[in-house]
């Protein structure tokens, strides 16, 4: 009897996209997923920007300040599709190093966020006493190769660094948006955004920064976290101390 010849799984190189597609209902919540990467990443603040929009120079940028990654977190994290990184952390209650978080991220679908939301992707990130690193991807171009393995992605050190030397910190500049972003889709989107900032002032506040230079009047009328507190119908004052509880 012949031997049987083994094969193996090549996935296409249009994959990623595909996964962005199905495991990410919106655009909103595709960004929605960069800002949760941000908190994982112990960041204190990020910042969103949309720039130009229903121009041809239209882009997101997503910039935080937290431990950003080594090349190694690049090659075998962000670059690996499935990788367990985060569900591992969660499911052995791993703390993050600073602000003692746990992972809000669990699946990983924060990678294919950015596969959804444009067709050109520059990651620029620097962790302590690391250089920054910089990473493009342009999917028009990706997805010419048939499969995932014949489309390398170089990672190279900046050569003109947007972080400073003792800053750390990750910065996604998405291009070339698949979809057009309406007042809308941003007002749901701070929304969401300031669903994970606290109203009340903690060591490890995370504050979530959103702008739309050109239509500033999106953003009209909407709560920011602080008035929140303000508005309140009922306050509550309580004291815990050395196991007594009094309100």
């Amino acid at each position: 009897m012949k031997k049987p010849e083994e094969y193996k799984f090549r996935p296409r190189a249009r994959l990623l996209q595909m996964l962005g597609d199905q495991l990410i209902g919106s655009n909103r919540l595709a960004v929605f997923e960069l800002v949760k990467n941000a908190y994982d990443a112990d960041a204190s603040e990020v910042s969103l920007v949309f720039s130009a929009l229903g121009t041809s120079n239209e882009k997101i940028i997503v910039r935080d300040n937290g431990e950003g990654m080594t090349l190694n977190t690049i090659s075998e994290v962000w670059l690996e599709p499935g990788s367990d990184y985060r569900e591992k952390q969660r499911r052995e209650n791993q703390r993050s190093k600073k602000f003692g978080r746990l992972p809000l991220g669990e699946k990983g679908v924060g990678r294919f966020a950015v596969h959804k939301l444009g067709r050109k992707i520059e990651l620029r990130t620097k962790h302590a006493n690391q250089p920054e690193y910089k990473v493009k991807i342009d999917w028009e171009s990706y997805s010419q190769h048939r499969y995932m393995d014949q489309a390398a992605i170089k990672i190279e050190e900046s050569s003109d660094p947007i972080f400073r030397t003792k800053e750390t910190g990750t910065q996604i500049e998405i291009s070339g948006l698949r979809s057009p972003w309406k007042r809308g889709d941003v007002r749901r989107l701070w929304r969401n955004v300031k669903s994970i900032s606290s109203p009340i002032k903690t060591p490890d506040q995370f504050e979530v920064d959103l702008s739309v230079p050109g239509h500033e009047e999106w953003l009209d009328k909407l709560l920011d976290t602080e008035d929140f507190i303000k508005s309140a119908m009922w306050r509550f004052t309580f004291l815990y101390d050395q196991g007594e509880y009094e309100w």
